[in-house]
């Protein structure tokens, strides 16, 4: 059904690398979203995989602040680990996924708009039995 189809999408995001502000450092990554699980790659064949996490996990997500990580559409905090992502294609479609999977207490005010009930539903139902990945 088109409503599952929503519960993943994959594409080119940059990323901050290792809590380094975005605009002095991005890495360029194929990004992979599956129900909670998303796993990030060197390039589109999915052959060398760079890191995975959780949206579980997630402590807050938020629009990152001007200045250091100017340009970018999310700061995602995670436990031990920051990452400010830029996605390339389809920002409103990525922001809807991943606010949509963490409870909406997680959101920063700006965020909730993106916090659609339905797919939140939908979520838990098909993944919200599936092991949490580690990090």
């Amino acid at each position: 059904s088109p409503m599952a189809a929503a519960t993943s999408l994959a594409g080119w995001a940059l990323k901050s690398h290792r809590g380094k502000p975005f605009r002095e450092r991005q890495e360029r990554r194929f990004f992979q979203s599956k129900g909670y699980s998303v796993s990030y790659f060197k390039d589109s064949s999915l052959g060398s995989r760079t890191g995975k996490f959780d949206l579980r996990k997630a402590t807050s997500l938020s629009e990152p602040e001007d200045g250091k990580e100017a340009g970018a559409h999310l700061l995602l905090v995670l436990p031990g680990k920051k990452i400010v992502i830029k996605f390339e294609n389809e920002a409103d479609a990525w922001l809807k996924l991943w606010c949509s999977a963490v409870a909406e207490s997680v959101l920063a005010q700006p965020l909730k708009q993106y916090h659609d009930i339905e797919l939140h539903a939908e979520m838990i139902k098909e993944y919200g039995t599936s092991a949490e990945i580690k990090a």
